[in-house]
């Protein structure tokens, strides 16, 4: 579990700061409104940390990772309905 959440938390640090400019300007954001999406995705990854440990201590590491692969999956299936102009 803790590969996973190095993996995810090192995309998200490294792989995002790669991506900033791409995203700013995908979006038409400036710095400072790119940067408080970065801080309010961090903020709900502090929030759901605890959380998921809780649940993973409480009911054990399988149902968690099949729900987030779950959830995971159904996202990304629904992203491929997006239409962007």
């Amino acid at each position: 579990m803790s590969i996973v959440s190095g993996l995810s938390m090192g995309f998200m640090s490294d792989g995002q700061s790669a991506l900033f400019k791409n995203i700013a300007a995908d979006l038409n954001l400036n710095h400072a409104d790119t940067s408080v999406e970065t801080a309010i995705v961090s903020l709900f990854n502090g929030i759901m940390f605890p959380v998921t440990g809780f649940l993973c201590t409480r009911i054990g590491t399988r149902k968690p990772v099949l729900i987030g692969i779950t959830l995971m999956g159904a996202g990304l299936t629904l992203m491929h309905f997006v239409d962007s102009a």
